[in-house]
């Protein structure tokens, strides 16, 4: 049986972002390894399938700091990936976000593998302007261009402007690299509430990782402003804590938002399908370098209009108008008069509709099952 090896950054990204789609059709007749790293106090020790389908799925503990660049870490980790790679000796790499891709691209250029790098959104490093940022970016970019050199190397990313940023960049060739439809969604499994509408007033869900460029101080301004106009909002704040991230958000504003009302802390909810039946509408005001968000493709689904930035996948999966908002990122302004907007019931069943169909027709489960299938078949 062929072997397909995943390297991805950290085991709860793999739990929400991949697990669904390893143990599908989408590895049918490979042997599966997945190579990750896990965060202290992680609920990430669970026990994990073995197998899926009769195929085995194997997983390998790496010790990795996903936002650290110290050499001596990175080096631990290169020569950690380069043993395992070396013992199972597999057909295809797939790596994942940006250290694996890097070290990973390393070592299939060495060796000429082939190898498939997944750009789920290119992060704060692409979308913050200071001078770390930029030399940061630079250097990124001059380690993908040697790593595409591989023949056998291909890059799939999440939107069409990431691709556009790497082709002009002279990382790909002016047709070079794949598009995925974002993570897919199961759209048996989030689809519209068969019940009447939550009850007023307009509740709004933030449910992302807790990082000051996912916009939420924005939405937290907009609807104080909406409030101040006069217009009742609840914010149900669901989201994953990630204090090793540089640009976390402090817990104590949280805590203090929720103190004074103007959000409600839910924690980290799993069970989003429940969640979304409980709000009007979904928003993520990001600032962020995103790919294209799940959340925002699991509330179309359900058939909730989405307010968000047009940024990168976020402007390109929402069509402005049609299935949802889109604002300027740090517009708060029109955030808030989004907000206003949504007021309209009529217009949220309408633009939820149109954003159930956009999901049904190109971004479900099954459309990024296939991608990656073909993708697959191409590389090896």
């Amino acid at each position: 049986m062929r072997k397909l090896f995943f390297f991805i950054n950290v085991d709860w990204y793999y739990d929400l972002h991949w697990q669904e789609r390893i143990l599908s059709e989408m590895t049918d007749s490979f042997e599966v390894h997945v190579c990750m790293s896990s965060e202290p106090g992680s609920a990430q020790e669970q026990a994990r399938p073995g197998s899926y389908a009769g195929r085995p799925i194997v997983y390998h503990d790496i010790s990795m700091h996903r936002t650290s660049a110290g050499i001596l870490s990175n080096l631990k980790a290169f020569l950690a990936i380069r043993r395992l790679l070396r013992e199972i000796q597999p057909d295809l790499i797939h790596t994942v976000t940006i250290k694996p891709n890097l070290l990973g691209g390393a070592l299939a250029r060495f060796s000429r593998q082939p190898i498939l790098m997944t750009l789920p959104g290119l992060g704060t490093v692409f979308s913050e302007s200071n001078v770390k940022n930029r030399v940061l970016r630079s250097f990124i970019l001059l380690l993908y261009r040697w790593i595409g050199r591989n023949p056998q190397a291909g890059m799939v990313f999440e939107n069409e402007a990431d691709r556009a940023l790497f082709r002009s960049e002279g990382v790909l060739s002016p047709n070079g690299g794949y598009l995925s439809p974002g993570s897919g969604v199961d759209t048996e499994r989030f689809q519209p509430a068969d019940t009447s509408p939550p009850t007023p007033p307009l509740t709004v869900l933030f449910a992302a990782r807790l990082l000051n460029q996912k916009g939420l101080d924005d939405l937290v301004a907009a609807a104080d402003q909406r409030r101040a106009a006069g217009q009742p909002i609840r914010i149900l704040v669901a989201g994953i804590q990630d204090p090793s991230a540089p640009d976390a958000i402090d817990m104590r504003i949280i805590e203090a938002w929720h103190a004074t009302g103007q959000i409600e802390w839910l924690g980290r909810v799993d069970e989003m399908e429940a969640l979304f039946r409980r709000v009007h509408v979904v928003s993520l005001p990001t600032k962020y370098g995103e790919g294209i968000p799940r959340i925002l493709i699991e509330a179309a689904a359900c058939g909730l209009p989405v307010l968000t930035t047009d940024v990168g996948g976020c402007g390109e999966f929402v069509l402005n108008g049609r299935t949802g908002r889109t604002v300027s990122p740090g517009d708060i302004g029109a955030l808030a008069k989004a907000l206003e907007e949504m007021e309209n019931e009529g217009l949220r069943r309408e633009m939820g509709r149109a954003a159930r169909e956009r999901v049904v027709a190109s971004y479900s489960r099954a459309h990024v099952i296939d991608t990656f299938r073909g993708i697959y078949s191409d590389l090896t």
